[in-house]
């Protein structure tokens, strides 16, 4: 009885003016006619809205780039790191390499440049031979062409004996400065094989290995030393001129570096197999037209000859034995002496001969006395002191 008065109430409710529809209970609540919407209640907007924001900020995930700051680096730090790796490289004194480092502003590649110009004459001193310092100083060129020639020799002196050294200071010479300001993010190359073909055909020199030793070519196999280090010497030249191509390509694509970086080291490994090469080449050709008492150096490059000729005069002067010191016995010997024939040098650049004084020069700082005749230098024993 009471549930049928119920529905009778709603149902005049319903049709009654002025009132709205009463809302059901239960199921047909979530029907979508009889479902009410109720109203915003006005609030004030500004007074909840920092609790809102913490409720969100702390349901949503932190990254650690949002909160943690990119670590600055220690430039006290790196100021030391820079003027040591100068220093070591120049031999030039600690002090002085940091005078000039702040002067340009911390920056490496104007301290090197500052020191290379000032010490360019100087430095001429610290290496004798100056076919050695052309010799590397053109090899370093080969995979550096955007250095002078002089600031070049200058690097060969500086760092002489090192071929390393001289590498790394060429390489800071011409390394752009970092960004101090790179917001911490590192960046993970993934390279890519390059392409130059409007620089050099691409000819990748090794692909299972990384040691140019290990490569090797037909011409390569031949026992000829001199045709060893012909090959040797071709392979340098195309390593150096892929070197040479990534670099310049490495000032639009960083990751070039790498691939320069890489041919560059074989270039260097394929220098050195060149220069063995060369050297039992000249040995064999020197050995081939010489004699116990005579040297030919026809067509020996200087580097070479000069190194043949003092090991070949000490043979000569310990194959005499007591006839170094037994005036009687030896006199004749010495008289003769030991000829080593270097040419006229008409054929050499400006008609003349390099060979002939570079030689003399080496054995008469050695202590040897030596006599001029002409296309020939005879060595008549050791200098009195």
């Amino acid at each position: 009885m009471e549930e049928l008065l119920n529905h009778v109430y709603f149902e005049e409710a319903e049709d009654s003016d002025g009132s709205g529809k009463i809302a059901t209970k239960g199921i047909d609540a979530f029907a979508g006619d009889g479902t009410v919407r109720r109203g915003r209640k006005g609030k004030p907007k500004g007074k909840n809205v920092k609790g809102l924001d913490d409720r969100k900020a702390t349901s949503l995930p932190t990254s650690p780039a949002s909160h943690s700051p990119a670590p600055a680096g220690n430039r006290w730090k790196t100021a030391s790191e820079d003027i040591e790796f100068v220093a070591s490289r120049t031999r030039i004194a600690t002090p002085t390499v940091s005078s000039v480092y702040y002067e340009k502003g911390a920056s490496v590649p104007k301290t090197i440049g500052t020191l290379l110009k000032a010490t360019m004459e100087e430095s001429k001193a610290i290496v004798t031979d100056d076919e050695a310092v052309l010799s590397s100083a053109r090899e370093l060129g080969y995979e550096f062409p955007g250095i002078a020639p002089d600031y070049l020799a200058a690097i060969i002196r500086l760092t002489h004996p090192s071929t390393t050294a001289a590498h790394e200071l060429a390489v800071a010479l011409t390394t752009k400065p970092k960004d101090a300001n790179g917001g911490g993010i590192k960046l993970l190359p993934h390279y890519a094989p390059p392409s130059l073909d409007e620089e050099v055909a691409w000819e990748p020199v090794a692909k299972t290995t990384r040691s140019a030793a290990a490569v090797r070519s037909p011409a390569l196999d031949d026992p000829a030393a001199s045709s060893r280090a012909s090959a040797y010497a071709s392979a340098r030249a195309t390593a150096y001129a892929q070197a040479s191509a990534a670099h310049r390509k490495a000032r639009s694509n960083r990751l070039m570096g790498g691939v320069a970086a890489y041919y560059g080291q074989v270039g260097r490994e394929y220098a050195a197999l060149s220069s063995q090469a060369t050297a039992a080449a000249a040995d064999d050709l020197a050995s081939s037209q010489s004699s116990s008492a005579q040297l030919d150096l026809h067509g020996v490059d200087v580097l070479n000859a000069v190194r043949i000729a003092q090991n070949k005069v000490e043979e000569w002067w310990d194959g005499l034995g007591e006839s170094r010191v037994n005036g009687r016995l030896g006199a004749e010997d010495r008289q003769m002496g030991y000829r080593i024939i270097v040419g006229l040098g008409r054929h050499s650049e400006g008609g003349k001969g390099k060979l002939g004084p570079a030689v003399s020069k080496v054995l008469r700082e050695g202590g040897w006395k030596v006599e001029n005749a002409g296309a020939a230098i005879v060595v008549k024993g050791k200098a009195r002191r």
